[in-house]
């Protein structure tokens, strides 16, 4: 019961994860990834692990929801749910952990929209649900998410506009290409100076590009292809001098 250091990964363990590892009340971190668990997680993790700061669940084949109900993970930083077979929507009860620093559920079958309570986590750094079936407008609150540096929604079914804002200070990183994001390329990044790759390749983007992407002088890769822009390139685009790759093809 003090263990506080599990990390089974890299094995092949199979069945189910069994509901004693929430018996785990001093566990910092528990690390299951990359073996061959199948079932739901436990409940029993989210109520019983109370001092959990890392969870790492990858590449397994675990499926139904995770978690499954109300938790008590308060202290959770680290989340890594990536390349499973969860689905549903992402539950409320990850709401429940505010100190989360990096959640990555990427490469499951997680749908419904992006919730607004994602805005809360005031210091989340990487936030990745890439390769899902999640759909709705891109929330307004995840401009609320200041210390985010890496931000990747790509392959997913999100439609409507880009969020109206330029409070994203710390962004180095977005992907969201392979989506239906429509509408012009908003203000929302016009405060990320730091900015090193923007993708916001095959979506519904419509209108020129923004002046503003000339001044991000940090960037390296701009991948605005397959969209549906018009107008002239501008010539602030030649004040890149750090781009090293930069598709402004159209839609084939």
């Amino acid at each position: 019961p003090t263990l506080w250091y599990l990390n089974l990964s890299r094995n092949s363990f199979e069945a189910n994860i069994p509901p004693s590892v929430g018996n785990l009340t001093s566990a910092e971190t528990i690390d299951l990834s990359h073996n061959m668990f199948s079932g739901e997680v436990p409940s029993q993790i989210g109520t019983g692990c109370l001092r959990l700061r890392i969870l790492v669940l990858s590449y397994n084949n675990l499926h139904g929801n995770f978690p499954s109900g109300s938790t008590n993970l308060t202290s959770l930083e680290f989340l890594h749910l990536d390349n499973n077979h969860f689905i549903g929507s992402i539950s409320h009860g990850l709401s429940r952990s505010p100190s989360l620093s990096l959640l990555d559920i990427s490469n499951n079958s997680f749908q419904g929209k992006i919730p607004s309570w994602i805005g809360n986590f005031s210091s989340l750094e990487a936030l990745d649900m890439s390769a899902n079936l999640l759909e709705g407008s891109l929330p307004d609150a995840i401009c609320k998410l200041r210390t985010l540096t890496f931000l990747d929604l790509s392959k997913n079914q999100l439609i409507g506009p880009l969020p109206a804002c330029s409070e994203l200070t710390s962004l180095k990183f977005i992907h969201l290409h392979h989506n239906m994001i429509s509408g012009p390329i908003s203000n929302m990044l016009s405060g990320s100076f730091n900015l090193t790759i923007l993708d916001l390749a095959y979506n519904k983007l419509s209108g020129g590009i923004p002046r503003y992407i000339g001044k991000l002088k940090e960037l390296r890769v701009l991948l605005l292809g397959g969209n549906e822009l018009h107008g002239h390139i501008p010539l602030h685009l030649c004040q890149l001098q750090n781009v090293t790759i930069m598709d402004l093809s159209q839609r084939s």
